[in-house]
């Protein structure tokens, strides 16, 4: 430990094999000590940096453990939590698998669709012009993966979903 990092209570970071920060925890002495690989394969690195919670979403958000330099990077905020650090790009970049994506975004769809099922059964107590609406939305709600722009919507957060009838 450094000189300047003396009496400052570290944040243990646990990394997957790319740097990524995936959870952090107080370092309450449990932890083995760096460079240590836990049960799920995350690999551990203390943050001595980070005074706060707001300080130490920041550090997550934008820094990478590099282990040739063994120490962390400083890199590009990380655009949204599907993305991961691609060290075989040139230069290493953030990337990430738009099926991903493409599959939380139908994972929401479907619980829209499940929420308005009951308006497709043949007894449901709708207008015929209340049932054409209906019909129309649950078409709107499954033709979304194809309208989607997945250049501007990296997440099912950022989708405009149809308004609900």
């Amino acid at each position: 430990m450094s000189e300047s990092n003396r009496g400052v209570s570290p944040i243990v970071a646990l990394h997957n094999e790319n740097g990524v920060i995936v959870r952090t925890d107080i370092d309450n002495g449990i932890y083995p000590e760096d460079g240590s690989i836990m049960r799920g394969g995350e690999i551990i690195h203390r943050i001595y940096e980070c005074a706060g919670s707001a300080a130490l979403q920041e550090f997550v958000n934008t820094h990478v453990w590099d282990e040739a330099l063994d120490e962390w990077l400083t890199v590009d905020r990380r655009p949204n939590y599907h993305s991961f650090w691609d060290r075989s790009a040139s230069p290493a970049k953030w990337t990430w698998d738009l099926e991903v994506i493409k599959n939380e975004i139908r994972a929401q769809r479907d619980m829209k669709l499940f929420h308005t099922d009951w308006a497709m059964l043949p007894d449901a107590p709708l207008s015929a012009e209340k049932r054409q609406q209906y019909i129309d939305y649950r078409q709107a709600l499954r033709d979304i993966t194809d309208t989607v722009d997945l250049t501007v919507v990296d997440s099912a957060d950022k989708v405009i979903w149809p308004e609900e009838v």
